[in-house]
């Protein structure tokens, strides 16, 4: 099942059947939803008081789209990127690998409009182990970073 852009595939999820819910002031979900616990479930799409706009599964695959414009899909977990995703940045900055809550962690590879690119290991948001990073110019260095930092 698509929905806008996002592909709901696998799951018999129609936004259309479930009632728009204010959650609290300006934040809105609609989708499958636990009355008892008062929290999301499953499916659904959500609307955050800054504009940002989540769609998916709670807990697992799904899309973000910030208010400012970048955009990351990919597994979530307690709200957070966590496993497998890609983060493009609405000046096109483009990250695909790894994360773990809400930061690159693992293997990854990075992008720039300009063509320069970074490929290698993340850790806590920033390049930390082995990678390359390569300038638009060609330009390269090829071996270990630490905290973001050439070793």
């Amino acid at each position: 099942q698509k929905h806008g852009d996002y592909d709901f595939s696998g799951n018999d999820f129609e936004p259309e059947d479930y009632d728009v819910i204010e959650i609290a002031k300006n934040h809105y979900y609609q989708g499958e939803y636990d009355d008892t616990r008062q929290k999301p479930i499953g499916c659904g799409i959500e609307v955050f008081p800054d504009g940002s706009l989540y769609e998916g599964e709670n807990g697992g695959p799904g899309r973000l789209i910030k208010a400012n414009g970048d955009m990351y899909e990919g597994e979530f977990d307690n709200n957070k990127a966590d496993g497998e995703g890609t983060y493009i940045t609405k000046d096109g900055q483009k990250y695909v690998g790894s994360w773990s809550k809400d930061k690159k962690q693992g293997k990854g590879v990075e992008t720039w409009p300009d063509g320069a690119r970074y490929e290698g290991d993340y850790k806590e948001g920033n390049w930390h182990g082995k990678g390359e990073y390569k300038l638009a110019d060609n330009s390269n260095y090829k071996g270990y970073f630490k905290n973001g930092e050439i070793c």
